[in-house]
């Protein structure tokens, strides 16, 4: 391996860490968010503010998807320049061009179903619609 190689390997890898990184912060900041938005709406007469909490949960599933699925793409590159496959020619030197490796890796909406997104967020927004659900209709008085 040559050590423009080495330096372009490098780059992708930094790009698949901060991918994954950002993966954990979108699962913290999703509970976060839905135990603040059920710690304010426990003093409002309507239960009809806790599904509020299923917007984080949506909008974090699919942006979380979408960070996995762009992950999967940076590492098919990783996988064709480290084996030779990505023709730095055609796509330009340091190229972070994840296009031609898009038909080996699943798509996006394949991703949102990934055991590991699913396995988070399903639970979560079946926790969400089902305190929704029971929880009363006027908040209990202390006076």
């Amino acid at each position: 391996m040559n050590t423009q190689m080495i330096e372009h390997l490098k780059l992708i890898q930094g790009t698949i860490d901060r991918l994954g990184r950002n993966s954990f912060q979108l699962k913290a900041w999703t509970v976060i968010l839905v135990s603040a938005i059920f710690a304010l709406s426990e003093n409002q007469a309507e239960p009809r503010y806790l599904w509020i909490g299923m917007l984080p949960v949506i909008t974090f599933w699919g942006l979380d998807s979408y960070y996995l699925w762009q992950e999967k793409l940076f590492r098919a590159l990783y996988d064709g320049v480290r084996e030779g496959k990505h023709d730095q020619q055609i796509h330009g030197q340091f190229s972070m061009d994840t296009s031609p490796h898009s038909s080996y890796v699943e798509t996006w909406f394949r991703v949102l179903l990934n055991r590991t997104i699913f396995g988070f967020y399903a639970p979560l927004a079946i926790t969400v619609c089902l305190i929704s659900l029971i929880s009363p209709a006027t908040p209990t008085s202390s006076s």
